[in-house]
């Protein structure tokens, strides 16, 4: 998902981190941006761009390790008293691009979404696909058929949500003529690969795109049935049904002037919109219309505040209720007695990595997985994420995420400088080279203190290790896509956080079918990924995605750095934080459940 992050960080809640250091996980500006053609290229969840937060100096990363904190990866569970007052205040890292649903794709507007919409189906704490507007939903024998049973539910104007709601919304995502960021999330629904292929820069005419969208496999039999026909079975798809840009529509509403303003907006989640005064602030108050129980809270207020010290002094002021913690920040916050218990360990699902140039046939790490190998065991992540993370992270070898089922902590190319340079001669020989000084590499990146931080620990690793000089280019973000995207570099920074929490957004989402930016395809890996889309039972796609996964590791056509992680302060007056890794506050996907304690 290309999230488009404030310096608040996402929350895990089954990743410990183990040090304090800087916020690791997406700041201001990005989403995941390895998706696949006609996925987010930089912005929400996907990619993650610019992190802005200082460590070590630009150069050979410096210092010494970070010692532990000890600061809980679950909030508290107790709930007094409550106060009066049932406000929680939070910070936005910036002005939401839209509260459109359809249009959506970064973390500050997803978060606000996630409030104001309901998807078909929802979250249980532990990431289960749970019923949300669907009450229920029946799969036919081969999985090309879901069928959806709606519970009676209103919008916050008193309307009935109704099938057809449905069926207009997911037709939107897919028309080109909204060129929505995250369309591609439908393309295993019958007919959507049309829409999805067609070159956005010279789209038919409206008449041939409506005879499209009217082939597109949703359908509404009547007003409580939906029902989804899927171009090849794909297990995972209910996890895609809770993405916000499922919910349903009111063709009426979104298409009315002045839709998503404050006194417009309709809502299907359990809160609506209140109050938005643009680039400064907007609120957020119970939905009257919501099925579910009514939230605890009366009002969720969010003020934009793009800098993160801004932010930080904000939370100590007491005027918000929630702040990611700088890293210029931690070490101080980490030997405050009284923060320290305010801090909240937390992790998110997503990693940073750097992707090697296949596209060329003739170019070198083309020619030569030993090479690529050589390159990825050369690297000291641990060291990595000690210095220039300053422990707020955690080393990867891989692609799923702890807490994702699927992961495997103990998959990965290692840290051997030994074997990197045997490695090396093995991949000299393949690229018909016969000595390192030969090799003519440059990394890419886009621009930011520790992307150029990264780069110089990753040169000089290279040039310690393998005895290899490696250029470097530093872009502006969009000049930076752009490159990546048509002209890649040898070697390429990315990342990737998750749009949902099931092992195909972290493989074949990213990798599968020769969409990544890397050029890398196989038909094996996209064997294993059709076998596991077509496995009706969760339990036995795992060994299969696992399969896969270290396929992929094997193949080395990316170096995994590692999972993003930070530190989040939180007023001990918030109660009742339900922390996942889809969160961009802690308990985001949650704040129905959450309260304000007496304080």
């Amino acid at each position: 998902m290309r999230h488009h992050r404030s310096w608040t960080v996402m929350a895990a809640l089954l990743l410990v981190a183990t040090a304090c250091g800087p916020t690791a996980a997406p700041p201001t500006g990005g989403g995941r941006t390895a998706a696949p053609t006609g996925a987010p290229t930089g912005g929400a969840s996907g990619e993650v761009p610019t992190d802005g937060a200082s460590g070590a100096p630009s150069g050979e990363p410096s210092g010494p390790p970070v010692t532990a904190c000890e600061a809980p990866t679950e909030p508290q569970t107790a709930e007094g008293p409550l106060a009066g007052e049932q406000t929680l205040r939070l910070s936005l890292g910036g002005e939401p691009e839209t509260l459109d649903p359809t249009l959506a794709f970064s973390l500050r507007s997803v978060e606000i979404l996630r409030q104001l919409t309901r998807p078909l189906v929802y979250f249980d704490e532990e990431l289960n696909t749970v019923p949300g507007l669907a009450e229920d939903w029946e799969v036919n024998e081969d999985g090309t058929q879901i069928t959806f049973d709606l519970r009676d539910a209103n919008y916050s104007n008193g309307d009935p949500i109704v099938a057809g709601d449905f069926v207009y919304s997911w037709k939107r995502l897919l028309d080109p003529r909204e060129a929505a960021e995250y369309a591609y999330v439908m393309s295993d629904v019958a007919g959507a690969s049309a829409l999805l292929e067609l070159d956005t820069d010279a789209l038919p005419e409206d008449a041939a795109i409506d005879a499209l969208l009217d082939e597109v496999g949703v359908s509404a039999p009547d007003e409580d049935t939906f029902v989804v026909e899927l171009a090849q079975p794909a297990s995972y798809f209910l996890s895609v049904a809770t993405l916000w840009v499922t919910a349903p529509l009111q063709q009426e509403w979104i298409e009315s002037e002045g839709a998503t303003e404050a006194g417009n907006y309709v809502s299907s989640g359990p809160f609506q919109l209140e109050t938005w005064e643009h680039n400064a602030s907007l609120s957020l108050g119970p939905n009257p219309e919501w099925y579910g129980e009514p939230p605890k809270l009366e009002r969720i207020e969010f003020t934009v505040i793009e800098d993160e010290q801004a932010a930080l002094n904000a939370y100590l002021a007491d005027e918000i209720d929630m702040v990611g913690v700088p890293s210029t920040d931690i070490a101080r916050i980490c030997a405050d007695p009284a923060l320290q218990t305010e801090m909240l360990s937390t992790a998110t699902a997503g990693f940073e990595y750097y992707g090697f140039n296949l596209n060329d046939p003739e170019g070198v790490f083309a020619k030569s997985p030993s090479l690529r190998h050589a390159f990825t065991m050369a690297v000291d992540k641990k060291t990595l994420v000690d210095t220039v993370r300053q422990g707020a992270a955690t080393v990867a070898g891989s692609a799923v995420p702890p807490g994702i089922p699927g992961h495997q902590a103990d998959v990965g190319l290692p840290f051997d400088p030994e074997g990197a340079r045997q490695k090396l001669q093995e991949g000299l020989t393949e690229a018909g080279l016969t000595d390192a000084s030969e090799l003519q590499v440059t990394v890419g990146y886009n621009e930011s203190t520790l992307h150029e931080q990264t780069v110089a620990f990753l040169q000089e690793q290279w040039r310690t290790n393998l005895g290899v000089e490696v250029q470097s280019e530093g872009l502006e973000e969009n000049s930076y896509y752009d490159r990546r995207a048509n002209d890649p570099f040898d070697i390429n920074r990315a990342s990737w956080t998750q749009d949902y929490p099931h092992a195909n957004n972290f493989l074949g989402d990213v990798f599968g079918e020769g969409s990544h930016f890397t050029g890398y395809t196989s038909e094996e890996f996209d064997s294993l990924m059709s076998q596991a889309a077509t496995e009706a039972d969760p339990e036995a796609q795992i060994p299969l995605y696992q399969q896969a996964q270290e396929l992929l590791v094997e193949d080395a056509p990316v170096i995994f750095l590692y999972w993003y992680g930070g530190y989040t302060l939180i007023k001990p007056h918030v109660q009742g934080l339900v922390v996942t890794t889809t969160d961009e506050d802690p308990g985001m996907m949650f704040f129905d459940r959450v309260s304000i304690g007496e304080h």
